[in-house]
């Protein structure tokens, strides 16, 4: 089997996890508690669909112009990777919604990362050479691999607080959590790979990788969300009660 019918067949069967992933949230009424990435489901969903046409009817790019779905591809890209970001906050503002000094810690570092994270952008794209749509392409991709940097390393240190400060690791936060952190460590990895390889072959192993971390972490969004789990946050063990303990209440702003 080719390379390109490989991509497709994962390109055809996120949709279709994307739409099982849609129902399951709205017939949990999830939308409520979790807005944001139901709207990031919806959006992924609305994508392909948009994507299809677009393709279908997308003229060959002239030279030294880019097509309609290459404008269609960066400007949904760039959104959905924001969305990203409030889905995060969205993930850490469930988790920690008892724990009032966490999450204040969390928004600060989030502003922080988000203002530098734009800063790199503007400068990446000025510094771009070629035309000023090569330096607004050069730009966005900049934008793109920073959001997953910085998405992936905000949900994987979600996961580890779970972890420190022995919140469960089966609530529905934490599975959103771990599967933005597959996506983007392979997505990361990928481009990292893709950047010591050109060619044909390096393009469609790219492709591939990146379709591929997306559907892994649709089928984590899906577990996480159809497997009763309780909603809890039991300590890791008897024995770190009062360690764990410790933690919730400086978390909670208590004097210890």
């Amino acid at each position: 089997m080719s390379l390109h019918a490989i991509h497709q067949a994962i390109w055809y069967l996120s949709p279709i996890l994307q739409t099982i992933l849609l129902c399951v949230l709205t017939s949990r009424k999830l939308y409520r508690e979790y807005p944001f990435f139901y709207l990031y489901t919806l959006s992924h969903i609305a994508r392909s669909l948009l994507a299809f046409v677009i393709r279908q009817n997308s003229y060959p790019a002239r030279q030294n112009s880019y097509s309609g779905y290459f404008y269609f591809y960066w400007i949904s890209e760039t959104y959905l990777a924001i969305l990203c970001l409030a889905v995060a906050q969205e993930a850490y503002k469930a988790s920690f919604a008892n724990l009032p000094r966490l999450r204040s810690f969390y928004l600060l570092v989030f502003q922080i990362a988000t203002i530098i994270l734009l800063i790199t952008c503007l400068v990446s794209g000025y510094l771009a050479p070629g035309t000023e749509q090569e330096r607004v392409i050069a730009a966005l991709f900049v934008l793109q691999r920073s959001l997953d940097l910085l998405v992936g390393g905000l949900s994987f240190a979600l996961l580890a607080a779970h972890r420190v400060i022995g919140l469960s690791w089966q609530t529905t936060s934490a599975g959103i959590a771990l599967g933005f952190t597959v996506n983007c460590a392979i997505a990361l990895a990928a481009a990292s790979a893709r950047s010591l390889a050109t060619g044909a072959l390096a393009n469609g192993i790219y492709a591939i990788s990146l379709a591929t971390a997306y559907a892994l972490a649709l089928i984590i969004w899906n577990i996480s969300i159809l497997r009763p789990a309780p909603e809890a946050h039991p300590p890791v063990s008897a024995g770190d009660r009062e360690t764990v303990g410790r933690w919730k209440r400086w978390l909670e702003g208590v004097s210890l």
